[in-house]
């Protein structure tokens, strides 16, 4: 349910507090999250500012038209994995922000992006050691009920290039019909 996925992703971020698609806020905390005049506001482009190895600024513009896909530093808990596979990488459907108000504070605007998580295939080998990149898939809707999520764009790393591999066909499996899909041109 998309509106109780982001209710629970708004506590967290008005908590201050790291947002973990498995855990649930508490009934309290959901109730008092008020979406000022139930408005959400969509926008078309998000930029994002890294810096360069030669200490220069660069801009990278992502739109979910285009160019979509995103990298996040990893949030898995073993350390083995992280230095294993140090990102996550997403598509980004949607770049919204609201005004958002909880108990008593006062209003304040959040940016949030709607994303469908890649994964990682499983049983296969990747790394420095063997040189090769990482292989990655979206997540199947009947695996994890979570393939689709929310990510503040102040984590997003860079931009990602990712690379289909058109030698292991398409698949329809993964996600069922949807009125939201899109074709890209």
């Amino acid at each position: 349910d998309f509106r109780f996925h982001l209710t629970n992703y708004l506590v967290a971020r008005v908590k201050k507090i790291p947002y973990d698609e498995d855990s649930i806020a508490n009934e309290e905390d959901l109730n008092a999250i008020e979406i000022v005049g139930d408005r959400i506001y969509e926008h078309k482009t998000l930029r994002i500012f890294y810096g360069t190895y030669d200490m220069h600024r660069e801009t990278e513009v992502i739109k979910p038209t285009d160019s979509s896909d995103i990298m996040v530093l990893s949030g898995d808990s073993s350390q083995r994995m992280r230095e294993k596979a140090p990102f996550w990488y997403a598509r980004v459907i949607a770049i919204y922000s609201a005004i958002v108000r909880w108990h008593d504070c006062p209003p304040s605007r959040i940016e949030f992006l709607r994303v469908r998580w890649f994964a990682n295939e499983e049983n296969y080998n990747f790394g420095d050691k063997i040189m090769r990149q990482e292989r990655v898939g979206f997540v199947s809707e009947a695996e994890d009920l979570l393939c689709f999520g929310f990510v503040d764009p102040a984590l997003v790393v860079r931009r990602a290039h990712i690379i289909p591999a058109f030698n292991f066909r398409t698949s329809d499996t993964i996600l069922g019909p949807s009125i939201l899909a899109r074709v890209n041109p």
